[in-house]
């Protein structure tokens, strides 16, 4: 990409004129001669995509940068209202390309995966639920916007959700009850206007899921996840095995957090930490704690090192802890360009990598899935994605030291120095 980030031309698109062009495209497709012809049309209507969504990645990073930003806020809700009428017609590109008589020439230039995903299009394509989906988007919004308001005093110091993070990672214990309980006060002061937004939620989607001739939201989502290679049985048995096998080291994990903090009973202030000196804490400005991430990803391989050097190259980051922002994290793709945008706010804690590391492994897994110049082949499922991104945060472990203040390998490895491992085993990991 020859742009960095805030160099990438923008505007809002003609959406009247997209329709147009993807009810033209779909026509096309169904009445094609060749297979040559198919694919042509279809190639327009994935670079369309690919323009299209790029836009709206951006309008939403810009929105959820200050959901207090109006301009930002009408943008973002033109793509908001736009998209529940969009989508079925890209559904129906999708099914038409299905259904084409040149369906068995068209797997041998596409793949069968690509197929499978076609038909989970087609089981998905559904006009008649667009309030449906436009209201769920309203909803999401709406709180969203609630809560980037939170906002707490303590100490005669404000933070906002995200900046809470290093009072709730605290080794003293009293600060870390005293931010936790900041926190649930807000959510609970607003629970009337969270309860209806999430009651509307099931509700909206549990319509949708009927609509679509399914039983309740839960099938629906096996088919919107992408869930291929597997089926609900196969879900149940993971499900038993973790309950079996897991759930017992899960216990005797919180065992050994309850011996290492020291204290007679867990309590729900005490799951954000591991230590009894709290958890580690990051250093430097943000410019540097990039510069730290590069160096950690650059260790990990020469392609992991490329990936972070080029993001950080093109400002694909937004990474400034500030008000109005939203909380949490996502990686969006803009795929127009081909290269993943990461968001996040840095707050001081350990949940500063916890977070950009995750997101890195999105990132990663995305520029490692551009081999298909198609928008629909350019992921994995949601299941598939867990074992990538959150794999990306353990492989970091060995890496990351240099990221923390002094003292991370001896703090995190002391309880298994102490108890589990002998002196040899010790070093050889750290």
């Amino acid at each position: 990409m020859k742009y960095t980030f805030s160099e990438i031309p923008f505007s809002v698109p003609n959406f009247k004129e997209i329709k147009q062009k993807f009810e033209s495209i779909d026509q096309a497709i169904q009445q094609a001669s060749s297979k040559e012809e198919v694919l042509r049309n279809y190639d327009a209507y994935n670079d369309l995509v690919l323009e299209y969504s790029t836009l709206n990645s951006i309008a939403t990073i810009k929105f959820y940068g200050d959901l207090s930003n109006e301009e930002a806020k009408k943008v973002y809700l033109q793509f908001d209202e736009n998209n529940p009428i969009l989508d079925p017609l890209s559904k129906s590109i999708n099914r038409s390309l299905f259904n084409s008589s040149f369906k068995e020439a068209l797997k041998e230039d596409l793949g069968q995966r690509f197929f499978e995903l076609l038909e989970f299009e087609v089981k998905l394509y559904n006009p008649n639920i667009q309030a449906e989906t436009a209201r769920i988007s309203q909803l999401c919004t709406q709180y969203e916007e609630l809560a980037s308001k939170a906002n707490y005093s303590i100490d005669d110091k404000n933070y906002n959700e995200m900046g809470l993070m290093v009072l709730k990672t605290s080794g003293d214990r009293s600060i870390r009850k005293k931010a936790m309980e900041a926190s649930t006060s807000f959510f609970y002061s607003n629970k009337k206007e969270i309860g209806d937004i999430f009651s509307e939620l099931v509700k909206k989607r549990h319509e949708i899921a009927q609509k679509s001739g399914l039983q309740n939201y839960h099938d629906y989502s096996f088919i919107y996840y992408g869930r291929t290679g597997y089926n609900k049985q196969d879900i149940e048995h993971f499900r038993n095995h973790v309950a079996k096998h897991f759930k017992p080291l899960q216990e005797r994990l919180m065992e050994i957090r309850k011996e290492e903090l020291k204290l007679e009973q867990i309590k729900y202030y005490d799951l954000t930490v591991l230590f009894d000196s709290g958890s580690p804490r990051t250093y430097g400005s943000n410019e540097e704690k990039l510069n730290h991430a590069v160096e950690m990803y650059d260790k990990m391989s020469p392609q992991t090192g490329a990936v972070m050097r080029m993001m950080k190259e093109k400002e694909l980051f937004d990474i400034d802890n500030r008000p109005n922002k939203l909380g949490g994290g996502f990686m969006s793709p803009l795929s127009y360009y081909k290269v993943p945008y990461i968001f996040t706010s840095f707050g001081g804690s350990s949940f500063d990598y916890t977070v950009l590391t995750h997101e890195f492994g999105h990132a990663f897994q995305y520029t490692h899935s551009l081999q298909s110049k198609y928008m629909l082949m350019n992921g994995p499922s949601l299941d598939a994605g867990r074992n990538i991104f959150n794999g990306d945060g353990n492989f970091c472990i060995s890496l990351c030291s240099h990221v923390f203040q002094t003292g991370f390998f001896e703090i995190l490895l002391r309880p298994f120095k102490s108890k589990y491992w002998s002196d040899n085993q010790y070093e050889l990991w750290r």
